[in-house]
């Protein structure tokens, strides 16, 4: 071979090479500008990352990474409207499909983990929501076995177990195409979507609590059940919340109940017996509502003290609830009491689940009395009162059949007795509703209201109720206990009673006792001031 013929080919084979090379560097830069490609990838959205795809800009010359993330909706399992209405696979997409495999869930949410979330310090690098995602299906899967179980044990009569169909308060997903080239610089993650409004929704689902909650500062930290929900302000995309599981998480019993209409207690508004809208979703103009007793404000302090004004009571008393250093309650603030007279029926006949968001400031704690043993005691009381209406006749009937039902089923609170009490509380609104005029139950309220809140602080200082009367306490108990203070003095088990032997012995009397100027409270033989009794503990 000649010479010639030697470097012509070895000419060819660096040519060659270089060529390859620089092949294989373009098609490396081209790749290389997929960018964020890497960084979507199964330990950072396990089962979410086999939906990324790389598309080629003809335009720009380059790779553009598109993947998909969750939009997140506490709306009815059977709800149609979403807020992405144009998406592709919408219907399967937001009723059901869970992106894990191509099949159907009977939840609306992907089942990531049938175990469970559990604590991992080395799955940092996991995007929150999927640990989310986690949680929301134990709870419905968890919370679903439970109820199977109470029911196979004492099963309602004449009733089949509700479905998951049946709830009217779910958490809904709607898959989202995103494009990594909208990424803020910040963000390493992909990242879901929803609402502040969601977000307080979905932390009252799963029993966790706001210890901050600043919009003013994007300060937000809830805490509870083993949950948490921590926020943080970015600049290029707004305020982002990162959710961790930080102990065991419980929802049996402790969940709430699933009906679209408590999500308004999450918020410190509180539908009343009253309340008539036919979309419950949402509060239209509360501030205005609260004044015919329809909405109640329970969030704040003024919100509460605002809330008493709209019924009527005076100054002074809105000034006792802002006063940190008045009483404001005796074996449970008197808020819940509030709750208990006027508030709307959230439990489903037939159903489990007896939880609900807290709606006020205060601490429910039951550590300090027995509700079954209030009611017993207020039944053994409501007998003397009884005699001469009709009403109450059948109200004690109600409460005998709940007494039954507390010494005969187990656990505690069956089905039987939540239904029992359902019925009860049926009995009450009904005649409140129909039999008594609106305005006189307003009364009973703020005069009930103004005379317990006295007698809580008469100790100090008797407020004044209204120009036309005064509560003279503050000369009666002159040199004697005031009433409640024979409560706090009481052992945990005679607490109950002694509670509903104040009511009945002097807080009765007093409202029975209204100045004569005042409107009357009775008007004939089935509208008296001792209707407000059904309602004190029920």
């Amino acid at each position: 071979m000649e010479s010639t013929q030697i470097v012509s080919i070895v000419a060819l084979i660096v040519s060659s090479t270089a060529l390859i090379w620089s092949t294989l560097q373009l098609i490396h830069s081209y790749l290389s500008s997929a960018k964020g490609y890497s960084k979507i990838n199964e330990k950072v959205m396990p089962k979410w990352d086999v939906y990324k795809s790389r598309v080629f800009l003809w335009d720009q010359f380059r790779f553009q990474v598109n993947f998909y993330t969750p939009v997140l909706v506490v709306c009815p399992p059977k709800n149609k409207e979403f807020p992405i209405r144009d998406a592709d696979g919408k219907s399967e997409g937001s009723q059901g499909y869970s992106f894990i495999g191509g099949s159907k869930n009977t939840d609306l949410i992907p089942s990531v983990d049938d175990r469970g979330p559990a604590i991992h310090t080395v799955n940092n690098e996991r995007a929150t929501w999927i640990t989310l995602l986690s949680v929301i299906h134990e709870m419905e899967t968890t919370s679903s076995r439970w109820e199977t179980e109470q029911f196979s044990r004492s099963p309602p009569s004449s009733c089949t177990l509700p479905k998951f169909d049946d709830h009217t308060l779910a958490v809904a997903i709607q898959r989202k195409q995103r494009s990594w080239d909208d990424m803020p610089s910040s963000i390493t993650k992909p990242y879901a979507t929803t609402t502040i409004c969601h977000i307080i929704e979905i932390a009252a689902m799963l029993g966790i609590h706001w210890k901050e909650f600043d919009r003013s500062k994007d300060i937000f930290l809830a805490e509870g059940n083993g949950l948490v929900f921590k926020a943080t302000s970015v600049t290029e995309l707004g305020t982002v919340f990162t959710f961790q599981v930080s102990g065991k998480s419980e929802f049996k019993d402790g969940r709430i109940i699933p009906v679209d209409s408590v999500k308004e207690l999450a918020f410190g508004f509180v539908s009343t017996l009253y309340r008539k809208t036919k979309d419950l979703r949402r509060v239209v103009l509360p501030t205005e509502e609260a004044k015919d007793l329809a909405t109640l404000q329970l969030g704040t302090t003024n919100e509460f003290a605002e809330t008493l004004v709209s019924f009527g009571c005076n100054t002074e008393t809105s000034k006792c609830i802002r006063d940190n250093d008045k009483r404001h309650g005796h074996l449970y603030p008197l808020a819940f009491e509030i709750l208990g007279m006027l508030g709307k029926i959230f439990h489903v006949k037939k159903g489990f689940f007896r939880v609900l968001p807290n709606p006020t400031f205060y601490h429910w704690n039951r550590q300090y009395f027995s509700l079954p043993s209030l009611l017993l005691a207020y039944k053994r009381n409501i007998g003397g009162e009884c005699s001469s209406n009709k009403h109450l006749n059948r109200l004690q009937t109600r409460v005998e059949n709940v007494e039954r039902v507390i010494h005969q089923t187990q656990p505690s609170f069956s089905a039987a007795l939540l239904d029992a009490l359902h019925e009860a509380l049926e009995l009450c609104d009904k005649f409140l509703t129909q039999k008594v005029p609106r305005e006189k139950v307003g009364l009973v309220l703020r005069t009930h209201i103004q005379v317990v809140l006295s007698m809580l602080n008469e100790t100090e200082r008797a407020p004044t109720l209204d120009r036309s009367w005064v509560l003279r306490s503050s000369t009666e108990t002159a040199g004697n206990m005031p009433a409640f203070a024979s409560l706090d003095g009481k052992p945990p088990e005679s607490k109950q009673d002694e509670l509903i032997n104040i009511y009945f012995t002097k807080v009765l009397p007093k409202i029975n006792g209204v100045d004569p100027g005042l409107p009357p409270l009775t008007s004939g033989p089935e509208v008296e001031t001792n209707i407000w009794l059904p309602v004190y503990v029920i």
